[in-house]
């Protein structure tokens, strides 16, 4: 493909767009939203289980303690 001067100016212009502060500094943010709220989900579900096998265990008495 060959370069002529009308396309330089748009590849510049999306390249700096693409790479400025601002942009990065959003999607950072995205980042770290969406990872805290992977974590989030992933606590909650861990202590859900860990409240059913509490749960089960007071039901059954405590017997699987020795």
């Amino acid at each position: 493909m060959r370069d002529t001067g009308t396309d330089a100016p748009q590849q510049t212009e999306i390249y700096v767009e693409g790479s400025s502060p601002d942009s990065e500094l959003a999607m950072n943010i995205s980042a770290a939203v969406v990872s805290f709220t992977v974590t989030a989900g992933a606590t909650s579900l861990a202590l859900q289980v860990l409240r059913q096998a509490l749960r089960r265990r007071s039901q059954d008495g405590g017997s699987d303690v020795r």
